[in-house]
């Protein structure tokens, strides 16, 4: 499994996006009929459905991008609390 480089609020966004390119795509098939428009726009839907699902960005890896600074990544175990006294 890739390790997670994308954090809530990055997947929130590509979400809301993926279902405006979603929704473009629907209507340049059934309102105009362009079946070019509706692959290109189909495939960058399901780049980002596939991204957010696994929370990894492809292009984000080469130059060491991270947006989940905060945030627990799956699969890490936590770390015990500090017993200082």
């Amino acid at each position: 499994m890739v390790k997670a480089n994308m954090g809530r609020t990055d997947v929130i966004i590509r979400r809301f996006v993926a279902l405006g390119t979603f929704l473009g795509a629907l209507v340049a098939w059934f309102v105009y009929g362009h079946l070019v428009w509706t692959a290109v726009l189909g495939f960058f839907t399901l780049v980002l459905v596939v991204t957010t699902t696994l929370r990894f960005c492809p292009t984000y890896a080469p130059f060491g991008f991270r947006t989940n600074r905060g945030e627990r990544n799956e699969g890490t175990p936590r770390e015990p609390p500090s017993s200082r006294t």
